[in-house]
């Protein structure tokens, strides 16, 4: 919806939608339109920052074909860009508190419209007691997710959820389309 918004040169609804995609989908599509749409707006900076980060992500096996040439002139135009690293900020959510015990397991979590999160299941159950701990903290979490209009919507997000007790817990969530499963 965003692309077609952008492409009758509907800006604001455009933005709203590719923004949602990107953020709450990790669409690499997302981010080249939503780069595009940057680029029209003379911001180069988060346009390269932005098609940097879809051309590190699996799931984007066809970018467009003026994709090396208008990544080349906006890095330029920009200085470095670390589109890696916006990608893996996306991704993460931190939870609040020092962790009791280490151990990383595979979660699925349902997230509401206002990025609460209402609910998430442990994957791998050999760590259920340690998930048990954790989950509350997990329910008080926030995850990013730009809606692009009022209607009622939750996403379901697959990731692994890291606790260390020298540092914290996070879950760092799959790239929809790359996920391999703890079974294959």
């Amino acid at each position: 919806m965003g692309a077609s918004a952008r492409a009758i040169n509907d800006t604001a609804r455009a933005e709203r939608y590719l923004v949602s995609a990107w953020q709450g989908g990790f669409l690499p599509q997302a981010a080249w339109f939503l780069g595009a749409l940057r680029e029209k707006q003379r911001r180069p900076g988060e346009a390269a920052m932005l098609w940097s980060a879809a051309a590190t992500m699996a799931g984007w096996a066809t970018p467009p074909v003026e994709f090396a040439e208008r990544l080349a002139a906006a890095r330029g135009k920009a200085g470095a860009i670390d589109g890696a690293e916006l990608l893996m900020k996306l991704r993460t959510v931190t939870l609040s508190g020092a962790p009791t015990e280490d151990f990383t397991t595979e979660v699925l979590v349902l997230v509401a419209a206002d990025g609460r999160i209402e609910g998430a299941r442990n994957l791998t159950p050999k760590h259920q007691p340690a998930f048990d701990r954790v989950l509350p903290r997990l329910k008080a979490a926030r995850v990013p997710f730009p809606r692009p209009d009022e209607r009622t919507v939750k996403i379901v997000r697959r990731g692994l959820l890291v606790c260390n007790r020298v540092s914290t817990c996070a879950v760092v969530f799959d790239i929809p389309g790359t996920e391999t499963g703890s079974d294959g």
